[in-house]
């Protein structure tokens, strides 16, 4: 076996169809161990808190509605197992937009095949999308989701997940606003490109490492962490840190700990 089948694969949402996979399994007469009951308990009291937040969604209403495993078509299901597991290219193809048929039946979001090409996941597009609503540049939505998948081959292939998603969506964007490739690199790029997360599925583009870091910086010749000081074993003297978890908060999470930790001691800025 050892395969990973992504329940939102292709996806614009990371709404798990997990009802959909339980047909499927149960059609292949595989033993899925689920209690079916119990899931749908907890899919009861999802939709009572999104009900409740409702007015903080923006597509509140728009898509989702409670699932019950009784309505995926199980005719569908079987069909596209039949096209599946002849192994035929051809099959393969014939097989993807029944799939899509089942999700849009039950109310699922829509299909978007930028999500392949550009490599990106949904949560990540959709990120994406409110940044850029942010600085005001919608228009360039396309363009950067274009761009993305060459800065995560200057990257070495990095995994799209977070922080790294960011950074190379962040940089795609970069790219396409500046009008020339790596005119402007965030920090996190650098430190990315620097080996500072680690190494990276493939080696990072050397010139793409001289254009951002310079002829005299090299990348990071050992794990990232033997480079950093033991400062755990340092004097701490700020009032507000007063337990370990306090010094791991505030090594770690900076300015943003810092606040958190004064308010909960009520130590004056």
């Amino acid at each position: 076996m050892g395969k990973k089948i992504s329940s939102s694969a292709g996806a614009n949402s990371s709404h798990t169809p997990i009802e959909v996979l339980v047909v499927f399994a149960e059609t292949l007469g595989l033993e899925h161990g689920l209690d079916k009951p119990l899931l749908l308990r907890i899919q009861k009291e999802f939709f009572a808190i999104f009900e409740e937040l409702g007015r903080f969604i923006p597509y509140a209403g728009k898509f989702y509605r409670p699932v019950d495993f009784a309505d995926v078509d199980r005719r569908k299901v079987e069909r596209i197992l039949a096209l599946v597991q002849s192994g035929r290219r051809e099959d393969l193809d014939r097989a993807l937009p029944i799939t899509r048929e089942i999700l849009a039946d039950l109310k699922y979001p829509d299909y978007d095949d930028r999500i392949f090409s550009s490599q990106i996941p949904g949560g990540m597009y959709t990120n994406l999308v409110n940044q850029l609503k942010e600085m005001g540049r919608p228009e360039i939505l396309q363009q950067t989701l274009e761009e993305c998948p060459r800065v995560r081959a200057d990257v070495g292939y990095v995994p799209l997940v977070t922080p790294t998603s960011q950074i190379v969506g962040s940089q795609a964007a970069f790219n396409v606003i500046f009008g020339s490739r790596y005119a402007f690199a965030s920090n996190e790029f650098k430190m990315l490109l620097r080996g500072e997360f680690g190494r990276t599925p493939a080696p990072c583009n050397p010139e793409v490492v001289r254009q951002v870091l310079g002829e005299d910086v090299r990348p990071l010749a050992y794990r990232a962490a033997a480079y950093l000081m033991p400062v755990l074993e340092d004097p701490c003297d700020l009032p507000f840190v007063r337990t370990h978890k306090d010094r791991l908060l505030h090594h770690m999470l900076g300015q943003a700990a810092d606040a958190f930790l004064r308010r909960k001691y009520g130590v004056p800025a």
